[in-house]
């Protein structure tokens, strides 16, 4: 599959996903349990850092470290995404590189899924150049199938790799494996008891 461009991503894909057959998002909306304790996490981990939520959609991360007096910023290529963000951090939200800002820590969640094979190595190469670690959290897949059947029906996901292959690439780019996890608290929390091994979650440096 080649990658859906920006148009894909618009109010069909965030709040008709499953009726359009686009994704399997209904009514994305902010849900301060989830982020909230994401961001809580993020900021005790490094803490005193400088975030990017890179593919930030409505930017639902970055208003918590806002509310935690964090400072983040977010990207995505969503025009819908960024303009239904909360008005309080609209303005720290962008579809343009050239107008990213560097940061102590890149945070990609739920993003590198669905970046076409050769387009991924420029991608992870950019977001280091915007960063000094790397929060990388992705679904999980083996021949060819996600290990969690429900991330099938999102039609913009691509890659379907074990964590072999994920440690394989960053390493061949350059990137130090500091840990991974297939589970931390505010971490996708929700499908952990049921698929312990469906998600990693990367902790890269430079």
């Amino acid at each position: 599959m080649s990658s859906p461009d920006s148009a894909y991503y618009d109010a069909d894909y965030f709040e008709n996903g499953i009726k359009t057959q686009k994704s399997s998002y209904e009514n994305y909306r902010w849900l301060p349990e989830r982020s909230l304790r994401m961001a809580n996490q993020l900021k005790t981990m490094f803490p005193g850092s400088s975030f990017l939520d890179f593919g930030c959609a409505k930017g639902f991360l970055v208003y918590a470290f806002w509310l935690l007096d964090v400072q983040c910023y977010g990207y995505d290529i969503s025009e819908y995404a960024i303009a239904n963000a909360k008005s309080e951090v609209r303005s720290k939200l962008g579809s343009n590189k050239e107008n990213t800002p560097n940061v102590d820590v890149v945070v990609a969640k739920d993003v590198l899924e669905h970046v076409p094979y050769e387009m991924l190595d420029a991608e992870l190469t950019w977001m280091k150049t915007k960063g000094n670690h790397f929060v990388f959290v992705v679904p999980l897949g083996e021949d060819n199938k996600y290990r969690i059947p429900a991330y099938e029906f999102d039609k913009s996901h691509i890659i379907r790799e074990n964590e072999e292959w994920w440690l394989k690439r960053f390493k061949r780019l350059g990137f130090v494996v500091d840990r991974f996890h297939y589970h931390l608290e505010g971490f996708k929390d929700n499908w952990f008891a049921a698929y312990p091994f469906g998600n990693a979650i990367f902790f890269l440096s430079k």
